[in-house]
């Protein structure tokens, strides 16, 4: 397999009892993919009407479903007086709560006492001010906030829409138990060219299914995280969180946004209640370093002149509307003193120096690592203060206040590729598993093609910014090669791809996802698995089992799980089969969400779930089944039982099912890796 990161992708509000179900689609035989080289060709689902990243506002996260027309008509007026319509804001978006029923034909029906001139009135009048207008919609059969869905209705929604005179449809993934993302979102993009309006369509499924993997074609723009919050770096228990960790999850992304399919890290919270204005600063900043679509949050018509000035900031915007449109990409990170570097169409490079911590620091970014020759003169232009500085001959060196940023333009001459190397020379994998493999390569943006000399026995796809996932297809060795276009630079890893260890009757089910391994040695299990959540009727996730008859139980400590995400999930079930809407029982560890109980009674059926305090690691988990009903207990020490609680299902499992360790991630920016010891399946007497 070649994968090249020069040339272009292949076409193709949440709640914590709302699971997210996750898709990943197959990649071809010859995979081309951008990394963050010049991109030439433009794809998308309305390429033309977003070559660089979408402006605007949105009405959730200043007035959530208290919206009116009122407020978004006085929204309107501001963006034209405040300049923020000059400065290139163009999307007027209402989010949810506009909507209250349908008619007896499906059309769906405006709350009359919030909007009463209706929304075609609206739109006109946004229209009127030259600008565009938007709206919410969500693909279950509830929106988020309640009210109807676009479940079943999407070609009478869009045939409306446009009837309106609607831009942009921002479709959100709520109430959508036992569907699957990709294909929910493509009826949505069928029936919108099917209206014959070009409207934007904006993918908001919180980033659990990998959209940046499958949505270019079918929306312009996806939400990469779950809903941002209006703070510096919180998080909340259903997975909610400040900008620096949405940050931090977009950092290896970068691979998959470019004109026309924008990786989307939701909306900005600059000028809402809880950031100072210097975070407000560096939150604005790290979205257009990010070429994130810049869709304001406040209240336009009530915020101040220092807001004002960081909304429309005309060279911090430039960086993210530059035509180019690569993502920028994070080349340092030192305790939190963060560097990160965007090209530019000019050939100069954008650099924003990045203080998360609590004290002011020193900060440098080297012309050698951003791609320029050391030794020869460099420009610098602070794009904050829109002034050229002193010019530098190897390092630019700055303070930077705490929770600050410092944002500078620099170009100088370009230098060759000095370093190409993988981060290790030879890998030993097991069959059937999945190992990372990166490259250091300087400098960073240099274009690079990887390819496998057998891609039956070790297979490699892209998995982020110079990180590439390598599948062990059969016993064997091949060879992992990078090279460049420009010279004879090349780095190769050896890979040896070993029997699987996992000892019989054992086996590893990869449910819907294809990034697990899993491993034995010396008594412990080792499950590393990615997925979105064992919930809502597709579940994805590693699953290591065996086949039992009759009743039994299962205990097992576990030891550790590296995930971090308040739903990422390690722990024993009782599972029919291994289709992806089977029914289940479970018990679980999650890292904020305590252990919890959770089972499928009907397969492709909703799902439900008891949770308990939060234990410390190791715990003893056990899971018995007799019958109908199963049982959950927790131990210390393996000895004495805690009795946690009991599920009945209505109907007997099938006389053979699988029972075994369950890990998920719940992230699709990271894989939860766990640890499993003193495992134990017995069979119980009747």
């Amino acid at each position: 397999m070649t994968i090249s990161n020069g040339d272009a992708l292949p076409k193709g509000k949440h709640g914590s009892n709302n699971r997210i179900i996750r898709e990943i689609i197959s990649m071809k035989k010859i995979l081309v993919l951008v990394l963050l080289a010049t991109q030439t060709v433009v794809f998308g689902q309305f390429p033309e009407l977003a070559k660089t990243p979408p402006m605007g506002w949105n009405s959730w996260n200043a007035f959530a479903l208290e919206i009116n027309s009122k407020i978004v008509m006085a929204v309107v007026d501001s963006m034209v007086s405040k300049g923020l319509a000059e400065a290139g804001y163009q999307y007027i978006v209402i989010d949810d709560g506009w909507q209250i029923s349908r008619d007896e034909k499906g059309k769906i029906i405006v709350d009359s006492t919030r909007f009463p001139e209706g929304i075609k009135y609206l739109a006109d009048y946004v229209h009127s001010k030259g600008l565009k207008f938007g709206i919410y919609t969500c693909c279950g059969t509830k929106t988020c906030g309640g009210k109807p869905g676009s479940y079943g209705y999407e070609a009478i929604d869009a045939e409306t829409y446009a009837e309106w005179g609607v831009d942009f449809i921002k479709e959100d993934w709520c109430y959508t138990d036992g569907l699957e993302t990709q294909t929910q979102y493509s009826i949505m993009s069928d029936a919108i060219r099917a209206s014959g309006r070009p409207m934007l369509l904006s993918i908001c499924e919180w980033g659990v299914s990998s959209p940046w993997e499958w949505a270019e074609g079918i929306g312009t723009m996806w939400r990469t995280t779950t809903d941002i919050q209006d703070c510096f770096d919180c998080i909340r228990d259903w997975g909610g969180m400040g900008w620096v960790h949405i940050l931090e999850k977009n950092a290896d992304l970068a691979p998959w946004a470019g004109p026309g399919h924008w990786n989307d890290p939701d909306m900005l919270e600059v000028g809402n209640q809880a950031l100072t204005p210097v975070e407000c600063h560096s939150h604005f900043a790290m979205w257009c370093m990010l070429a994130a679509p810049l869709i304001a949050g406040n209240n336009i018509s009530t915020m101040n002149d220092t807001i004002e000035a960081i909304l429309i900031a005309p060279e911090i915007i430039a960086i993210d509307q530059d035509p180019l449109g690569i993502q920028g990409i994070r080349i340092r990170n030192n305790n939190g003193l963060q560097v990160w570097q965007k090209p530019l169409n000019d050939g100069s490079i954008a650099v924003a120096l990045l203080n998360v911590t609590k004290s002011s620091a020193p900060m440098f970014v080297t012309l050698e690592e951003i791609g320029f020759k050391n030794g020869v003169s460099g420009s610098v232009r602070d794009l904050w203060e829109r002034r050229d500085l002193v010019s530098i001959k190897d390092t630019f060196l700055t303070e930077v206040e705490p929770h600050g940023v410092v944002v500078v333009k620099i170009k100088g001459e370009k230098a060759p590729v000095s370093v190409l190397k993988f981060d290790q020379p030879s890998i030993d994998l097991n069959k059937d598993n999945h190992k990372l493999i990166k490259l250091t390569v300087l400098p960073s943006v240099t274009p690079i093609t990887v390819t496998s000399s057998n891609e039956d026995i070790a297979s490699i796809t892209i998995s982020g910014v110079n990180t590439y996932r390598l599948a062990a297809k059969k016993e064997g060795t091949c060879t992992i090669k990078a090279s460049i276009s420009e010279g004879n630079l090349s780095a190769s890893c050896k890979v040896l791809v070993l029997p699987s260890n996992i000892p019989l009757p054992w086996r590893l089910d990869d449910i819907k996802d294809d990034k697990a391994s899993a491993s034995y040695e010396n008594g412990t299990f080792s499950i590393e698995g990615g997925g979105a959540d064992i919930w809502g009727g597709n579940d994805q996730f590693a699953f290591l089992n065996r086949e039992m008859a009759n009743d039994s139980y299962i205990l097992a400590r576990v030891i550790s799980m590296t995930n971090t995400d308040p739903w990422a999930k390690t722990g024993l079930m009782f599972r029919e089969n291994n289709t992806p809407n089977s029914r289940f029982v479970m018990i679980s560890v999650t890292p904020a969400n305590g252990i919890t109980l959770q089972w499928r009674d009907a397969s492709g059926g909703s799902c439900n779930k008891r949770d308990f305090s939060v234990p410390e690691l190791p715990v003893y988990l056990k899971l018995s089944k007799i019958g109908d009903t199963f049982t959950a207990y927790k131990s210390s020490n393996g000895i004495i039982w805690d009795l946690l609680g009991e599920v009945i299902l209505t109907d007997l499992f099938a006389e053979k099912y699988l029972v075994g360790m369950e890990v998920v991630s719940h992230s699709s920016h990271s894989l939860n890796l766990s640890k499993f010891d003193n495992v134990k399946v017995t069979p119980l007497e009747k």
